[in-house]
């Protein structure tokens, strides 16, 4: 599902049924060619899920430099009935799309554990 008006990225019956935890989200930035996957849950902290645009320090900052969400596009990859199917299916896109490797990528880690950028030690 491609959408572009932000706040509305969720069809109601979706995000009103108690069953559904949350989704799995894609965002593009059409002018430099960047991207972001991450996760939402409907009833997290957080921020109200229908503004949120991603933890990503890079992303916002993008967002703020191209002149708003309305600049990039939206699409969600999965749906989650489970907190536990949401952090798994969160990597699950990530690694199926290689976030860590694709420098078109502003993901800079998988579960707070696997980076993008190695240190030497």
């Amino acid at each position: 599902m491609k959408f572009q008006t932000f706040g509305q990225i969720i069809p109601p019956h979706i995000w009103m049924d108690v069953t559904y935890k949350g989704f799995i989200y894609r965002i593009d930035n059409p002018v430099d060619n960047k991207y972001y996957i991450g996760r939402k849950g409907f009833r997290s902290s957080g921020g109200d899920w229908r503004y949120y645009a991603g933890s990503s320090k890079l992303l916002n900052a993008d967002i703020k430099r191209l002149g708003g969400k309305h600049r990039f596009l939206y699409e969600v990859l999965d749906y989650c009935k489970t907190e536990r199917d949401l952090v798994l299916k969160e990597a699950y896109w990530q690694i199926h799309h290689n976030v860590l490797e694709d420098e078109s990528s502003y993901n800079q880690n998988i579960f707070c554990k696997y980076f993008k950028f190695k240190t030497d030690y």
